[in-house]
């Protein structure tokens, strides 16, 4: 058996395999755990994500794992973890909020895309930031507050406009993830898609010193 970080470890590695059409077999080496269990071993986990579209696909797929206590199944059309499968990026959004309402906040704008998963009685939350290295630094428009430090659908404000911008990831850490209440425990980021950002081992040096020191496991991937 599994403990409870093991197994959320091997399911966020393996998510990485989520925009393939048989998505909904990724688990299939963990198949002697179901996934009623996978998602009961979440209980009390409070996590960030920083990454691209695949990151984006990770979260999508870990949310719906929590809500639904399934998998998603890999033959449904259209699929949440197959953006192609909808006719406009507008119809996908939709429908994942729908998928995963009520607990999904959607902060999306013109320039920012970011996503918020929270669920109060298994004291669960997800954050994913939109990043793809220098070309798309990490922005948004909903920030948390001292009476707003996790956004809910229908109590928090809606922003359409960018609102927060931060040019490194480190910023990004300090000025916004670590403001979260619940304050996130668990990084996930996803840097290897931007090597060219992260040739230099200063920057490198910089990142994983603030993510240790704000985050009890980081996964860097």
């Amino acid at each position: 058996m599994y403990s409870s970080w093991s197994a959320t470890f091997l399911m966020v590695v393996l998510c990485i395999l989520v925009p393939s059409i048989e998505a909904g077999l990724m688990f299939l080496e963990l198949n002697e755990t179901s996934p009623l269990e996978y998602s009961l071993q979440m209980n009390n986990q409070h996590i960030a994500m920083m990454g691209d579209s695949l990151m984006g696909y990770q979260f999508l797929s870990l949310a719906y794992l929590l809500h639904k206590k399934t998998f998603v199944p890999s033959e449904v059309r259209p699929n949440i973890l197959i953006k192609n499968s909808f006719d406009s990026l507008d119809e996908f959004r939709m429908h994942f909020k729908k998928v995963l309402a009520p607990r999904s906040y959607q902060d999306f704008g013109k320039d920012h895309a970011n996503h918020f998963y929270f669920d109060k009685e298994r004291n669960i939350s997800i954050t994913v930031i939109n990043y793809a290295g220098f070309f798309h630094t990490p922005r948004g428009g909903w920030v948390p507050t001292e009476l707003d430090g996790f956004p809910v659908v229908g109590k928090s404000p809606k922003f359409t406009s960018t609102r927060w911008n931060y040019p490194t990831l480190e910023e990004t850490i300090a000025k916004f993830l670590s403001k979260l209440n619940p304050r996130p425990t668990t990084l996930i980021l996803n840097a290897g898609h931007w090597e060219n950002d992260w040739n230099d081992t200063a920057r490198q040096n910089a990142v994983l010193t603030s993510a240790l020191q704000n985050f009890d496991r980081v996964i860097w991937k």
